[in-house]
């Protein structure tokens, strides 16, 4: 019992520390995306700020410049120590253009507190809004503190995105963690950007998690720092969550969690922290505030955090030593009762043998019967009558005995259905993650390998290399990094469809195909030099949209086009109404679609056959298809081996108005009218 035990809560610390990593991964993803349009912003020239903007600014009697006006607008702060003239409010009004992502990166996460910019010399901006001139202290140095130095060139040569340790927010938001990333420009580091999620956020994700026989989960940084504690491991554990903070002043400078909470610092936690340590052990028993336990843990892939998984030895245990027990004692009393029926009945029969002996032969031979149809399973008997009392009382108890068996098995029979359920569930939660980690996985693989081979190559052979060969692998480098990035625009672009189709209606507004096709076609000139596009009839039809979802639908339907088509291939987009239809045709030159592939074409992460050495992660025309179906419209998909294929985003005339002349549109080449 207690390996099963182990084997399960095993099991179930790599799935909850997956589900967490999954949720982390996406913050890690913004976090990266956040700090190159920081960078973009920084090296653009100054926007035209609102005048209202402008006024929300002041300076303090320390120096400082610090904004005013809460409700949905970014908080500013600039120390006074290095002075600030016309390049530093430069620096401000250019910074600007972030805020409509802060904002959007703390409104789609639940688990995002705030997120923002510090700078090299000290000027911070942050969503949601804090009183800057009261939270932090007026000669801050933002290079000080976590947040900021473990993303600089010494403690992050990569550059890349990293996450903290567990800390006292100087903005005011408690302990919380952090992603951060650095943003550099040509000459130095000129900051870092972050997004914030408090200990309260992780410990509730924590709480939500289904943990059998009353046990509980602890999250632990990758220093040994105990992140999350829900309440019942307060007890087991000797320390008291820290949630929240009482802020008596500013915070000026680093401030950590005690060594109280560090596994690795405590010897009455010896064995959890091995449990932690070593990763050849997923499970073991210890001891906690005199219980006896089983603990498992499961990696958090990214920070390098570890989920683990406890539940008390007796809880787990108990029920199966209870229903033993009852079983025993069950069959104990059922077999003092008939071994007592059966003396008192053959003493009471030799006794009046011969007098009820025709009387008795009958009743009993349907007592028999009634057994052997109770032994057969058929538990629903009709009590036999006799007129004897004795043995009519024996036949109702029978009949009773019978039915009370029959809801008994019914009973365990509805419970293993349930488990049997639950368990079905879980395979394809799990099965569905291991395929989109697979896909993402493998789509990383190949640019990563070509990054990585670029690198060696500069590395060992830097002073050889001719301006042209330099220029080759930059090309290298840019396409791999492009093609990363479209793996993660579309895992983003796929979260906020999944969000629309839990209830979020599209917000309409009136738009022209032309006006989505532009991009699309941008792209693909960008993207697939070497395709032909050609552009049928675009007629001005308003349609009833929303325009950004629809850019990512077209979008998606033409790159895949492009992206099949072939090196010298050819892309066809017209637009044609038809009855009560609005359609958009997307025609591409490729080698079609395998029939016994058509119907799967649409499904999340599915890839066909021909798609070998082709980049991408079989999200595109998944994502398409939602957001036609979120407006009530259709996609279609039509294709014939080495004839190409014709994608149609279909719009009901109640998301369309008809110009006073309806033009037929001709179909791409190749195709007739009644393809479609």
């Amino acid at each position: 019992m207690e390996k099963i035990s182990r084997d399960y809560l095993s099991d179930l610390a790599q799935r909850e520390a997956s589900s967490i990593s999954s949720s982390l991964e996406g913050i890690a993803a913004s976090t990266t995306l956040l700090a190159r349009e920081t960078r973009r912003a920084l090296a653009s020239p100054a926007p035209a700020v609102d005048p209202a903007e402008r006024a929300r600014y002041r300076r303090t009697k320390a120096g400082a410049l610090v904004s005013t006006g809460g409700g949905d607008r970014s908080a500013s702060f600039y120390s006074g120590q290095r002075g600030i003239g016309p390049e530093q409010m430069d620096k401000v009004w250019r910074l600007t253009r972030i805020d409509p992502l802060l904002r959007d990166l703390k409104e789609t996460n639940p688990l995002v507190a705030q997120s923002y910019f510090n700078s090299w010399d000290t000027y911070n901006r942050i969503y949601p809004y804090v009183n800057a001139a009261e939270t932090y202290p007026a000669d801050m140095d933002v290079r000080s503190y976590n947040f900021y130095y473990e993303a600089d060139a010494k403690r992050n040569p990569s550059r890349r995105q990293t996450w903290t340790d567990a800390y006292l927010d100087p903005a005011g938001a408690g302990w919380m963690v952090s992603s951060i990333a650095p943003v550099y420009s040509t000459e130095r580091l000129e900051g870092v950007v972050g997004i914030d999620v408090t200990i309260g956020a992780l410990i509730e994700h924590v709480l939500a998690m289904n943990i059998p026989w009353k046990g509980y989960a602890i999250l632990v940084g990758r220093d040994g720092t105990m992140l999350a504690i829900p309440g019942p491991g307060e007890r087991d554990l000797g320390v008291k969550e820290m949630r929240q903070h009482a802020y008596d002043g500013a915070v000026k400078s680093d401030t950590f969690k005690p060594e109280a909470y560090n596994l690795l610092r405590r010897k009455d936690l010896a064995p959890l922290a091995t449990l932690f340590r070593d990763d050849r052990v997923v499970a073991r028993d210890v001891t906690l505030n005199g219980r006896r336990m089983i603990a498992a843990r499961g990696a958090v892939m990214g920070p390098g955090w570890k989920l683990l998984v406890l539940a008390p030895s007796e809880e787990i245990l108990s029920e199966a030593q209870y229903l033993r027990a009852r079983l025993q004692s069950i069959g104990q009393l059922m077999a003092l009762a008939l071994f007592l029926f059966y003396c008192i009945f053959m003493v009471y029969l030799y006794a009046r043998t011969r007098a009820l002996s025709k009387k008795l032969s009958d009743p009993l031979d349907a007592i028999g019967e009634t057994i052997f149809e109770i032994g057969a399973g058929r538990h629903e008997q009709s009590t036999p009558e006799s007129g004897v009392t004795e043995i009519d009382t024996l036949a109702h108890s029978l009949v009773h005995m019978s039915r009370g068996l029959a809801q008994a098995y019914q009973t365990i029979s509805e419970q293993e259905r349930q488990v049997s359920t639950a368990l079905q569930r879980e395979v394809a939660i799990n099965t569905a993650q291991r395929r989109f980690i697979d896909v993402i996985s493998h789509e990383f693989r190949t640019p990563l390998t070509v990054i990585d081979s670029c690198g060696q190559i500069l590395a060992r052979r830097a002073d050889q290399l001719k301006p042209d060969d330099l220029r080759q692998r930059s090309v290298s480098l840019r396409r791999a990094v492009r093609r990363c990035n479209d793996v993660l625009a579309s895992a983003l672009q796929l979260l906020r469809v999944e969000k629309t189709g839990r209830g979020e209606p599209p917000r309409l507004t009136r738009a022209m195909w032309s006006e989505l096709v532009a991009p699309a076609q941008e792209a693909l000139r960008d993207q697939y030099p070497g395709r032909t596009l050609e552009i049928g009839d675009l007629p001005d039809t308003p349609i009833e949209i929303d325009p950004e979802m629809m850019r990512v639908a077209v979008a998606a339907v033409v790159d895949n086009a492009a992206r099949y088509a072939g090196e010298d291939g050819k892309v066809h987009i017209s637009v044609r109404d038809q009855g009560d239809r609005s359609i958009l045709s997307v025609h591409d030159s490729g080698p079609g679609i395998a029939p016994d592939e058509l119907a799967q074409v649409k499904q999340r992460f599915f890839r066909g056959a021909n798609s070998a050495g082709t980049p991408g992660a079989g999200i595109g025309l998944y994502l398409a298809d939602q957001i036609l179906d979120a407006h009530g419209g259709a996609l279609e998909i039509f294709s014939e081996q080495d004839r190409g294929t014709t994608v149609a985003l279909s719009l009901p005339k109640r998301h369309a108005w008809k110009a006073d002349e309806e033009e037929e549109l001709a179909p791409p080449p190749g195709r007739t009218e009644e393809q479609y």
